[in-house]
């Protein structure tokens, strides 16, 4: 008997990984070490500058210095280097502290959004306060939410309508992330 059906729409890549062959050429990425003392921080999340230029960490308020996407790479150890991390619902990797990951400054990556579908053209926010179920920092929603995420709409965009858990093209450009706003 033939399959006719499947169950589960197949994801289009890892989270954290550069959607597109174009930005596998041309986008700008840089490298950070997670400074976090005991948190891993997943591919495709947002972080911000840590203590000096070249360490990194999740964001946790608005005024954070905003300093990339972190990129998905194969070459990582498990599990001296990575570590498994639910996202959003999502099973992925993470890198953990004092390893060094590639960072999206401009370009398109595979992000998890949180627990909201939304429409072509929803805004771009992310998550610097966990709440409810929404807890892991750096990640992006369509959604905003005062006080607990920051807006990002003026320099990226959903590629794609942003569906929970799954996940979807983003496209940013942080080199103007001085003009993230809280929500």
């Amino acid at each position: 008997m033939t399959q006719t059906a499947v169950d589960t729409v197949a994801p289009i890549g890892v989270p954290g990984q550069l959607a597109t062959e174009w930005d596998e050429h041309n986008a700008l990425v840089d490298s950070g070490t997670n400074e976090e003392a005991a948190t891993n921080i997943p591919f495709g999340c947002l972080v911000k500058r840590g203590t000096a230029k070249g360490l990194i960490k999740l964001p946790t308020a608005a005024a954070d210095v905003l300093d990339g996407i972190l990129v998905h790479a194969d070459e990582f150890d498990f599990p001296s280097q990575v570590a498994d991390v639910t996202v959003n619902t999502y099973d992925q990797s993470a890198i953990k502290p004092k390893v060094t990951g590639g960072l999206l400054k401009m370009g398109t990556i595979l992000v998890v959004p949180e627990a909201t579908n939304a429409a072509n053209g929803a805004q771009v926010h992310a998550r610097i306060v966990a709440s409810g179920g929404n807890t892991q920092l750096g990640s992006f929603t369509p959604t905003a939410e005062a006080g607990k995420t920051i807006n990002l709409t003026p320099f990226a965009r959903w590629v794609i309508p942003p569906v929970a858990g799954v996940p979807t093209p983003l496209w940013i450009d942080l080199t103007n992330s001085a003009l993230a706003t809280a929500d």
